[in-house]
């Protein structure tokens, strides 16, 4: 009975916290693939452009992330519920000089992404989805600060409610898009100024929640500038080190850039498939990562002379392995429904053996996913650094840049060198996680 007591308080106290982190990354997620249903009546190359430019987006983005990790660092357990104390207003103001720093290179990145973009770019319609969201991008550095400040304020629950109420705004302006019978630049270039107004509205409502602090903020952003150009570089510094926590997500989404245009490259319908299919693992799986460190922390946590972390673990591997179980076989024994669900008329065989592919992908994420996210925990922050790199820039961007060059590039190709590459991570993933059970001391099964 005992063992079911302590069974149970894990498993309550994992899926509370998790779900709470993940709901506000998975609805985050959520938003680009709204707009994917709402271009399906559109001839296939826009879904290919708009999917192209949400991943490059999506890449060039983690160059502005990870300042509220900074903030919670500096400012964690200081009371600034009623306006902050001047060694609290010296610490914003470095933080918003930093936050001057990322803009700077992020607004670098995104130049050279739309140069790209623009120079491949056949018919314009990349290159008016892109362009169209690039205010939303230089807005990321402060939208990160506000974030790290209501962290610190204990108002996690305003971030998460910013989160639904944009994720309603989105399918809102979704829904209302075909009314305006657009042609398909203008249709994109709507979505990019919907996109860019619900961003200027985020940061104006996450503002207000700030409440008093709101007024210090806004003479640390006035300050900002001044602060960053009497010290550039240790700013940059302290700015790549956000950047640097962060470096996964770098390295996911700069691959699948590359991927997506790769796929650009076979077919219009190709680069839809891919993007959309990205699109919807990475909803599944960045919020599968926040249950990760949760599992992690609260491993991490179990002390006393009958606490055993590997049950803890393997408790936590099992809840999830059941969730993503179903969802995997979904996307296997079901293609069309997924289909259907995304966003994809009347998909090729093609695209069906792709989300097959993908489906197979995610009976893989409890490790890979999952338990490389509770490793930085229980191990190092850059467990999965080395797999993460060997994975996608050792196997995966090298094998399809040869098959493209060799002419046989195709969407099957893409889908199942994907599938290939995880299996590897999955493979490193789990040799960590061995080595983490030998190094607790607790003998695994074989």
């Amino acid at each position: 009975m005992q063992m079911n007591t302590d069974k149970t308080g894990p498993a309550r106290a994992f899926a509370s916290s998790g779900t709470k982190l993940a709901l506000a990354v998975f609805l985050g997620g959520a938003k680009g693939l709204v707009f994917f249903t709402a271009v399906r009546d559109y001839p296939t190359d826009v879904a290919s452009a708009y999917g192209t430019s949400l991943t490059i987006t999506l890449a060039v983005m983690m160059l502005g992330v990870g300042l509220n990790v900074i903030v919670v660092q500096r400012l964690a357990g200081k009371a600034t519920r009623s306006g902050l104390l001047p060694e609290e207003t010296g610490i914003v103001r470095s933080m918003a000089a930093v936050a001057v720093a990322s803009t700077l290179v992020l607004a670098t990145g995104v130049a050279f992404a739309g140069l790209a973009i623009s120079l491949l770019d056949e018919n314009g319609l990349t290159s008016a989805a892109y362009w169209s969201r690039v205010p939303s991008l230089l807005l990321i550095p402060v939208e990160n600060l506000i974030s790290g400040l209501l962290i610190v304020r204990g108002r996690e629950g305003a971030n998460l409610r910013t989160t639904l109420e944009n994720f309603i705004l989105t399918f809102l302006s979704a829904l209302v898009l075909p009314w305006f019978g657009l042609d398909a630049v203008s249709a994109l270039i709507v979505i990019g100024a919907f996109c860019v107004i619900i961003d200027i509205l985020t940061v104006i409502r996450q503002w207000v929640r700030l409440g008093p602090v709101g007024k210090d903020l806004v003479q640390a952003l006035k300050n900002g500038a001044p602060e960053f150009f009497s010290q550039p570089a240790a700013h940059l510094r302290t700015m790549l080190s956000a950047v640097a926590g962060a470096s996964d997500g770098l390295i996911m989404m700069s691959s699948f850039a590359v991927v997506t245009a790769l796929a650009s490259r076979v077919s219009p319908e190709a680069a839809a498939i891919t993007a959309v299919l990205i699109s919807v693992i990475r909803t599944i799986v960045v919020p599968l990562k926040q249950y990760g460190l949760v599992a992690g922390k609260l491993t991490k946590a179990a002390r006393g002379p009958d606490a055993d972390p590997r049950s803890h673990m393997r408790l936590f591997i099992t809840m999830v392995s059941a969730v993503m179980t179903l969802l995997g076989i979904t996307f296997i024994v079901a293609p069309q429904l997924i289909a259907y669900a995304i966003g994809i008329e009347r998909p090729s065989g093609g695209a069906m053996a792709a989300i097959r592919i993908s489906g197979v992908q995610l009976l893989m994420e409890p490790l890979a996913g999952f338990a490389s996210a509770a490793l930085k925990v229980l191990t190092t922050p850059s467990a999965a650094m080395r797999p993460l790199m060997i994975s996608m820039f050792g196997i995966a961007l090298p094998a399809m840049l040869v098959f493209h060059f060799a002419g046989g590039l195709t969407l099957i190709v893409i889908w199942s060198t994907l599938l290939t590459a995880r299996l590897v991570f999955c493979v490193q993933v789990l040799t960590i996680y061995l080595r983490w059970e030998r190094n607790m001391g607790v003998p695994h099964a074989v």
